[in-house]
């Protein structure tokens, strides 16, 4: 689920060289949709109360579960993401005359 990236830098223009070697855990997010939400319930989820509240933290405890030994004293973080649709414009249409 996770991925190192090595990198080793070199310092130009003096006289030694070092290698310093960076290690960064790339992990993957996971994206749970949650489909189309009455703004009632999207009240209570922003106040943290209701049953998308809810919906959330069984998605934890189902990644808890799943990565039981990769996690070790990691600590996860929901972070829930709102968005709405633009309505589309619609264009007039021009009437035209046949003369």
């Amino acid at each position: 689920m996770s991925d190192v990236v090595e990198s080793n830098a070199q310092e130009s223009g003096e006289s030694h060289e070092s290698d310093v070697q960076v290690e960064i855990e790339v992990i993957t997010p996971i994206i749970v949709d949650l489909g189309k939400i009455k703004p009632k319930r999207v009240k209570r989820l922003k106040k943290g109360s209701g049953p998308l509240v809810d919906e959330v933290f069984d998605v934890l405890d189902e990644l808890t579960e799943a990565l039981e030994g990769e996690l070790d004293d990691k600590t996860i973080v929901p972070v829930v993401m709102l968005y709405e649709k633009k309505k589309k414009k619609r264009k007039r249409r021009r009437i035209v005359l046949p003369f």
